[in-house]
């Protein structure tokens, strides 16, 4: 055998062995994979975190499968510490600017109210609110209804008021089909405030009717003496509740004698003796001229009895110059 020949002989023998050994390197490829990399050490989680896994926080982020630990914490620089709020506006950048303040110079960040510490229970909002806050008085009426009915912390706006006849549906309000709608009503917080008891709309009558605010018979000081909340018609009833049933000039055959309010104007004291004229313009009295009709004609007699009668007025017409 030549050396040419042995030369080849060698070369188609290597060429032979690399392809077997490709053949091998790439079936053991296929089954194992490539050779495995040491995994990175886990993360170490504290032994409290069983205790801070139930506060309310932790049982909503991470309990609900809504964030990881890694996501609030940075554990390869401060590990497990208390991250603070500025991580909560990753995700809840819009909740955040509209952040709740509290009372003076302080204000209400996340965590005053979403606890994550151990052993944190669910935070309520009548927790501070159901003792004063600064400028604001302790919730005591709707104290026990959900806020988030009409407070949407971290919304604009904030505040949307909720229908008021879902609780109060015996209330058949009709103060505003009795005329034209204010411009800018808003119903029941017109007269009603939320968190105010609801006899405080009796002080608010005249922010709208103004025209009522000069001085009223003595003890007609409060409209509802005379107006029934959230109907508001004048009621007739309303004056003899306090007056009495008095006998009232031929009430029996002139119906508007029946009516207090057609001859007494409770918005204006001491118009009744001038309402005569109203409906008895024609009467051109010969006698007594320049005097009120009742200086003759007796509206509210002593007899229950005469006084009803039509012409049991004219009594002392009789008696003083009769003879």
């Amino acid at each position: 055998m030549t050396t040419v020949t042995r030369r080849v002989v060698w070369g188609l023998a290597a060429a032979v062995v690399l392809v077997v050994a490709c053949v091998v390197a790439f079936v053991m490829f296929r089954r194992h994979g490539p050779p495995s990399v040491p995994p990175a050490p886990p993360v170490v989680v504290p032994a409290a975190w069983k205790q801070y896994s139930t506060s309310p926080g932790h049982q909503t982020h991470v309990g609900g499968g809504k964030a990881k630990c890694v996501d609030c914490h940075d554990v390869d620089t401060n590990g497990f510490k208390n991250p603070g709020t500025a991580v909560c506006t990753k995700c809840h950048a819009q909740e955040a600017a509209g952040a709740h303040h509290g009372p003076g110079s302080g204000s209400g960040e996340c965590l005053t109210c979403h606890t994550f510490a151990a052993g944190g229970t669910v935070q309520s909002c009548i927790d501070c609110h159901g003792s004063p806050q600064g400028n604001f008085a302790a919730i005591v009426h709707h104290a026990t209804v959900d806020c988030t009915t009409c407070h949407h912390l971290g919304q604009s706006p904030a505040i949307v008021l909720a229908d008021c006849t879902g609780c109060h549906n015996d209330i058949q309000l009709k103060h505003q089909t009795m005329g034209p709608v204010r411009v800018g009503s808003h119903g029941c917080v017109d007269c009603h405030h939320g968190h105010e008891p609801a006899s405080a709309a009796k002080a608010v009558c005249t922010s709208c009717h103004n025209e009522n605010r000069q001085p009223h018979p003595q003890a007609h000081d409060a409209c509802t003496s005379c107006h029934k909340p959230h109907d508001f018609a004048a009621r007739v009833d309303a004056c003899i509740g306090c007056h009495g049933d008095k006998p009232t000039l031929a009430e029996r055959t002139v119906p508007a004698h029946a009516d207090c309010i057609n001859c007494h104007n409770p918005h204006v004291p001491n118009s009744a003796a001038s309402a005569c004229a109203g409906c008895h313009w024609n009467m051109d009295a010969g006698h007594n001229k320049g005097k009120a009709c009742t200086s003759c004609h007796v509206l509210h007699g002593k007899d229950p009895h005469s006084a009803r009668e039509p012409d049991a007025g004219l009594v002392r017409i009789v008696r003083d110059f009769g003879k």
